[in-house]
């Protein structure tokens, strides 16, 4: 996976805006959304690699629904969640998900989208090793 797309949704335009730069700036490319609805819009149509998503989006879908969702229906795309509000821990994450609570330093967004990948990497390996269908 040569670049790898982040779709980044977050309300706040400046925080959306500074995420996706950071994460261009680390190799990744990004497609922006400020709502769930533009973020399930986008995942129907682009290849994304990584959900990197604001919990509290101020719209329905909000950020812990689209997480959701997302796991639901598209399993293979990696998700990362933040908040500045208390957040209740890892039980109400999908599996998998990471989360970073805010602010998130530059370098803490672009580790963490760097593990969720390698996280997803791992698992596809597994699967297709349980399937026969791995070389590795």
């Amino acid at each position: 996976m040569a670049h790898p797309r982040v779709l980044v949704v977050e309300d706040d335009a400046l925080i959306r805006i500074e995420a996706a730069d950071v994460l261009e700036q680390a190799g990744f490319r990004t497609i922006e959304a400020a709502t769930g609805d533009q973020a399930l819009g986008l995942l129907e149509r682009d290849g994304i690699d990584v959900l990197y998503t604001d919990v509290d989006l101020g719209s329905r879908p909000d950020g812990l629904t689209l997480a959701h969702l997302v796991h639901e229906r598209w399993p293979e795309i990696g998700l990362m969640l933040t908040s500045g509000h208390v957040f209740f821990g890892d039980s109400r994450l999908p599996p998998g998900a990471l989360f970073c609570p805010k602010p998130c330093l530059p370098d803490d967004i672009v580790d963490g989208v760097r593990q969720v990948l390698q996280r997803r990497s791992g698992e596809r390996q597994n699967r297709q090793r349980r399937l026969g269908g791995a070389d590795a």
